[in-house]
């Protein structure tokens, strides 16, 4: 899965750049899989899971909160969204039916000035094994 998110541009000034744009995309999916959407469980749960993440995936060090917000504050969701359809058609039987659509606001990517800036994504569920199928921003 990791291997999958490198292909979406990371825009951050590389002399700044602590942990790779997807490392970063890699703890929040597996996050938000285990039903997590705010950026304190997120983190949270990656620190609780750090042996998991670096067995699995080679992330050797789990990201701040603020490190994760702004990353997730200027990312391509589009990028993001398709990569993460493509993960999920080669994991998933692609003839099942959709059944459920989902919306989440997350709230820690909005500005205190504008209440209606967070980041915004709509989730798609697939029928028979509970699946995503693909998110957007």
């Amino acid at each position: 899965m990791i291997d999958k998110f490198e292909v979406i541009e990371d825009t951050r000034h590389q002399c700044y750049v602590k942990y790779k744009l997807s490392h970063i995309l890699t703890i929040v999916i597996c996050a938000f899989l285990c039903g997590l959407d705010e950026l304190g469980d997120i983190v949270t749960f990656a620190e609780n899971k750090a042996k998991f993440f670096k067995d699995n995936f080679g992330i050797e060090k789990i990201p701040s909160k603020p490190a994760i917000s702004r990353v997730l504050s200027v990312i391509d969701g589009q990028g993001v969204a398709e990569v993460i359809i493509d993960i999920m058609k080669t994991a998933i039987n692609e003839n099942e039916k959709v059944i459920a659509v989902d919306g989440k606001a997350i709230r820690i990517t909005s500005k205190t000035d504008k209440p209606h800036s967070a980041l915004q994504i709509i989730t798609a569920y697939l029928t028979k094994s509970s699946a995503v199928l693909g998110q957007e921003k």
